[in-house]
């Protein structure tokens, strides 16, 4: 019998070695996550279709809102003198915020689609009252004979005045008065609504305020809190708010087809005063903003994008029952069948992410799975060549998947979940794996080389 050349025995060797399988497994692994990030890659593509989409909708209807005021506002004269020493008279503002405002808000969402894509759309019946005290100059150190009264001026807020679907009318004292559009003075907000009024410098009397505004929207209503004391009160036929901004609802519930909620904030709860001077906007005023979104319920792009953070995990996992079959029982898989059986993987969430934009994301997932899962069992039957190994893997397909799935219902308990499920993983592993004999496995495949 002929002695084997060195290249016959090098052949051997990386038929038997363990390690080199290995790592050519993780290199197939590293390669699939390629394709995987490209998957990723499309629902962000797709997602911002769906942002342009809502965009494209709001932008004929009204945008994201947010009201801001009233804001009481007059004008003064102010001496200086210029570069030449000569005396000259410029006119400033003061600006003064109420006492109180008090808005009961009753929104009507509905949904409107353009082709597959949805967006949020509202409209609201605002009632706001509330008083604002008279002027205090003595806080602002403002001489009474510079003010301006019968220059006065008061400013509401609006994000998106496209959505004022009326006619606004201001109750001031005993009068009644029309908004206009634009601010009166153009630096304190950025968009809106003001009006002039004359204020009687005789009678320093508390002034009460109300008006009405109907306004459309999407996606969010935000309130800016400049009274000493603002109450908000809103209730909706939407199953998904979501409270956000600076001060979540004193009280709110929650019903399976509408919601109700009631904030309050104190003017001890901001860090900017009632009153300035200065032709600054009331932007200091926009980090304590709150409000509500109006989410859609079901988000799958976000599932999909989480489902994909999990490609790594499922198919390491079925790449090591491959493996196990391998050692176990002495089947050679070529690395072709790991790659074929990778992309099925990766395959699963191109068509987890088209499934979902039409039907529901759990029945989604369902079907995808399914589709893979029997793919990937079909073709192991004659990988495999045996059909109680195919069955066992299928079902440890199903488990993986199943498993996958429930971490995508789990939002708190996900990490420690998906810990303790590879912990899980891990110790069968070891369980499996701890009667092998890895040399012995090394031999016998270059005897059976030799052969």
């Amino acid at each position: 019998m002929s002695t084997p050349s060195a290249f016959d025995r090098f052949k051997r060797w990386l038929r038997g070695s363990v390690m080199l399988r290995i790592l050519g497994i993780a290199i197939l692994i590293l390669l699939l996550m390629i394709p995987t990030g490209e998957i990723r890659s499309l629902i962000y593509e797709r997602e911002s279709l769906r942002e342009s989409a809502e965009s494209e909708i709001s932008s004929t209807w009204g945008g994201d809102q947010t009201l801001t005021g009233p804001v009481l506002t007059v004008p003064y004269v102010e001496s200086y003198k210029d570069a030449e020493g000569n005396v000259r008279i410029r006119t400033e503002f003061a600006h003064f915020l109420p006492d109180s405002v008090k808005a009961d808000v009753s929104l009507s969402p509905e949904r409107r689609h353009r082709g597959i894509y949805e967006a949020v759309l509202y409209r609201g019946s605002f009632s706001v009252t509330g008083a604002f005290p008279f002027p205090d100059l003595a806080e602002l150190n403002l001489p009474e004979e510079d003010m301006r009264w019968d220059e006065a001026f008061v400013s509401v807020g609006i994000t998106d005045v496209r959505g004022i679907e009326e006619q606004v009318i201001l109750q001031w004292k005993d009068q009644s008065l029309a908004f206009s559009p634009g601010m009166k003075d153009p630096d304190l907000m950025a968009g809106g609504i003001s009006l002039g009024l004359s204020l009687d410098a005789a009678d320093k009397a508390e002034i009460p305020f109300q008006f009405d505004l109907q306004l459309k929207g999407s996606n969010r209503l935000y309130f800016s809190p400049l009274g000493k004391i603002t109450q908000i009160h809103m209730d909706a036929p939407w199953a998904a708010p979501k409270f956000a901004g600076s001060f979540l609802p004193k009280q709110h519930d929650i019903q399976p087809g509408a919601f109700s909620a009631q904030w309050e904030v104190l003017h001890l709860n901001r860090s900017f005063p009632q009153s300035w001077t200065g032709s600054g906007r009331v932007e200091f005023a926009n980090s304590y903003n709150f409000g509500v979104d109006l989410l859609i319920p079901v988000d799958h792009y976000r599932k999909t994008t989480r489902s994909v953070k999990y490609g790594l995990m499922l198919i390491s996992l079925t790449f090591l029952i491959f493996f196990f079959v391998e050692i176990m029982y002495r089947q050679r898989i070529h690395p072709i069948s790991y790659l074929l059986v990778g992309l099925a993987l990766v395959i699963f969430y191109a068509l987890l992410l088209s499934l979902s934009e039409h039907i529901a994301f759990g029945w989604a997932f369902l079907v995808g799975a399914v589709a893979v899962i029997g793919l990937i069992t079909v073709y192991s039957r004659s990988v495999l060549q045996s059909q109680r190994l195919t069955l066992v893997l299928a079902g440890l397909l199903v488990l993986m998947f199943g498993f996958n799935f429930a971490l995508l219902q789990l939002q708190d308990f996900a990490l420690l979940i998906g810990t303790l499920g590879l912990f899980v993983v891990l110790a069968a592993v070891m369980l499996v794996s701890r009667r092998i004999d890895w040399y012995g496995y090394a031999r016998a495949a270059e005897e059976d080389s030799g052969e």
